[in-house]
């Protein structure tokens, strides 16, 4: 496959690990390290740090606009995308640098590997008022999909901007 041996990859056999439910907090401090953290929008890549495996492995067809971006990210970076950024956090993305995945184990906890527009369908409460909103929540447009941290604030991962995680500005809340 021309993906190089990751020599930091330190986890010999992963099982797949169902941890206690996460809070709403821990998914907010979550979302709060990635947008401290060093990221790179990327498609496909859940917290990924930019290690020579993982900058082969995402310098692929769906991210041809960004190979030269992936192929010279320094270390130190993660690798993420919008619905990734949900899925990673959830998955127990911990910004470990030494870790393919960051930390994230690929759909533990009972989350499915799906898209944004799967994502939210599977969600048991959904509104377009945003009268109720609460931190925690996803925020999702078609195609789209963040986490509300609160103060009318979203934490997202998009190619727009700065092409990053990065926290915007919710419409429609009060």
């Amino acid at each position: 496959l021309g993906i190089p041996a990751d020599p930091l990859f330190r986890s010999a056999s992963r099982k797949r690990k169902i941890r206690k439910m996460m809070t709403d907090k821990e998914f907010i401090d979550g979302a709060y390290k990635a947008l401290y953290s060093k990221t790179m929008y990327v498609n496909g890549a859940f917290g990924a740090p930019a290690t020579a495996y993982n900058k082969a492995r995402y310098s692929n067809k769906k991210n041809s606009s960004r190979i030269y971006k992936i192929q010279n990210a320094p270390l130190g970076m993660y690798f993420f995308d919008c619905v990734c950024l949900v899925k990673g956090l959830l998955w127990g993305w911990r910004a470990d640098p030494y870790d393919r995945n960051g930390g994230a184990i690929y759909a533990s906890n009972v989350v499915p590997d799906v898209g944004e527009d799967s994502m939210i369908r599977m969600c048991t409460y959904s509104s377009t008022d945003f009268a109720g909103i609460v931190p925690g929540a996803v925020v999702w447009l078609p195609g789209h999909i963040g986490i509300y941290v609160g103060n009318g604030l979203v934490i997202e991962a998009t190619a727009a901007w700065t092409g990053n995680v990065l926290m915007s500005c919710c419409a429609n809340v009060g």
